[in-house]
């Protein structure tokens, strides 16, 4: 679900930004807002190449999810938390 409605969300917000009138500082807040979206739509390229991977292997390999793909949730989810706590106080 995160794969295909995270960029869909990200063009949304980008247009509402550029359409609605608003204050400078009202404008910073949300793109600041916005910019933390960047790290999901990392993990969006990572989980599509996957999905590549995964169907180019087809009958050659089996692939499924271990303790690697909840640390690299966990890693995102960590880099997020982090980003916008330094965005609210910097």
């Amino acid at each position: 679900v995160l794969v295909a409605l995270l960029p869909a969300i990200k063009l949304a917000a980008t247009a509402v930004l550029w359409f609605i009138p608003m204050d400078d500082d009202g404008r910073r807040g949300a793109l600041r807002r916005l910019k933390a979206l960047d790290k999901w739509a990392m993990a969006d390229v990572f989980a599509r190449a996957l999905a590549v991977v995964g169907i180019k292997l087809g009958d050659m390999a089996s692939l499924e999810p271990r303790a690697g793909l909840w640390f690299l949730g966990a890693g995102v989810l960590g880099s997020v938390a982090v980003t916008l706590g330094l965005t609210r106080h910097g």
